[in-house]
């Protein structure tokens, strides 16, 4: 299985950033958070994501990991879901802002932040708020992208799956906002 998150390339639950060897370890920040997630070790995951930021701060991939961690805490603690989807939100628009200076191959962050965002307004009460934010990060921030491929290490890497997965998701949210009588 391939996927693309957040600027990285996931395969077969490892992980290889663009530009970088695959030989990454899967004992990395994210994917440790990740890992204490699928566990359930939500505050351990949160904390690894803490420790990580402290040396490594604006990572985009450990916000983006953050902001998911808190989302599905959301949703697994109805007691404290407007807490974490705030947190979750929080976090999402971290990650989208400290992505545009990060180069074309970081609109795969601002992707997973705008997604994190829809997950927010999906939760929340206040609906409209989140997807309001989620389109504009989708709309506004992030990388200039011109065109649907960029160069990482000499080596053309085609944005076009994260690119379609943006205007995909910015029609869902656009669906979304009239479903849920938002208005402009």
């Amino acid at each position: 299985l391939i996927l693309v998150v957040g600027g990285a390339l996931v395969y077969r639950g490892r992980l290889a950033v663009a530009g970088q060897s695959d030989e990454k370890s899967s004992d990395d920040p994210v994917s440790r958070i990740s890992r204490y997630s699928l566990e359930g070790k939500y505050d351990r995951a949160i904390q690894e994501g803490q420790l990580a930021l402290k040396g490594d701060p604006g990572n985009p991939a450990i916000l983006n990991r953050m902001a998911m961690v808190c989302l599905v805490r959301a949703k697994k603690e109805p007691a404290h879901q407007e807490e974490w989807i705030r947190k979750g939100s929080e976090y999402a628009q971290e990650a989208a802002n400290g992505s545009s200076d990060k180069g074309p191959i970081a609109i795969g962050y601002v992707v997973e932040a705008g997604r994190s965002l829809e997950l927010a307004g999906d939760l929340a009460a206040d609906k409209c708020t989140y997807y309001r934010t989620a389109l504009d990060v989708l709309e506004n921030r992030g990388p200039a992208v011109k065109g649907d491929s960029t160069t990482v290490d000499g080596k053309v890497v085609s944005l076009a799956p994260v690119l379609d997965l943006r205007a995909k998701t910015i029609v869902s949210i656009q669906k979304k906002l009239a479903d849920a009588r938002c208005g402009k």
